[in-house]
């Protein structure tokens, strides 16, 4: 949540004080999932929310900044070197976020994923590697992790930029995009067996979308994405000039 200066440099009044402007009734979204009734969950929510003030509060909505590539490298108390490859990507509310997933689940997104068969399998050169996507309204973040032996940090570096470069220049072939697809429209529906996940994912979607999106939706999203699609996206985004690395090495 910080540094120990961050940390230490806020008082309860300014804890207080954020709290009192951004956790206020016409800023919240509840979110119910399982067994309950809509009529029910009202009255409660009500009855919970009748002491704070319902003046409309400014959302004091930031911009994104200019982004700049940088390069970070510092020691740490570890036993392996920790490497992540990232850029700025795109907001929740973009036309290739479809797109974009399924190019995440072919790098990076379970045992079958590029990334894994050919730094993980062929090498052996790390137990755990894969590529992430973070999503907010308006911008977001994508990037690769590995946690690797110090001595190998730059060769796997050269090995995800490597898988990277492919993407961008060769569309998939449309057996991995056909794999890719189901496994992320099966991650989908089996998410709708855990109630909770129903639930965030009702939160979610209001706070993004300011609507309900079916699943039947998303699914059609999904099938709809071609393999140009994520090629364009992968070009645009994967571009060297863009790309930002932190590595955290051993300090022994």
């Amino acid at each position: 949540i910080g540094t120990p200066e961050t940390v230490r440099g806020f008082t309860r009044d300014d804890l207080a004080g954020y709290i009192g402007r951004h956790y206020v009734p016409n800023r919240l979204v509840i979110s119910v999932a399982g067994r309950a009734r809509h009529a029910d969950v009202v009255k409660r929510v009500e009855q919970m929310l009748a002491g704070f003030d319902r003046a409309p509060a400014d959302m004091d909505r930031q911009p994104a900044g200019d982004y700049a590539p940088q390069a970070i490298e510092e020691t740490t108390p570890a036993q392996q070197a920790h490497l992540v490859l990232g850029t700025r990507g795109i907001g929740a509310l973009d036309d290739r976020r479809p797109a974009l997933s399924v190019l995440n689940t072919i790098l990076g997104g379970g045992m079958s994923s590029r990334l894994n068969q050919n730094i993980r399998e062929k090498y052996g050169w790390c137990y755990s590697v894969y590529s992430f996507v973070n999503l907010q309204k308006e911008s977001g973040d994508l990037g690769v992790y590995i946690g690797t032996d110090p001595s190998r940090v730059d060769r796997s570096r050269q090995l995800i930029q490597r898988e990277l470069d492919k993407l961008a220049s060769t569309p998939v072939s449309a057996r991995m995009l056909s794999r890719a697809k189901q496994q992320l429209k099966g991650s989908v529906v089996m998410g709708l067996e855990s109630t909770s996940n129903r639930m965030q994912r009702l939160g979610r979607v209001e706070l993004m979308y300011d609507e309900l999106v079916p699943i039947d939706s998303a699914i059609a999203e999904i099938d709809a994405v071609t393999a140009e699609d994520v090629r364009s996206v992968a070009e645009t985004l994967f571009a060297a000039d863009r790309m930002s690395s932190v590595v955290l090495l051993p300090s022994e």
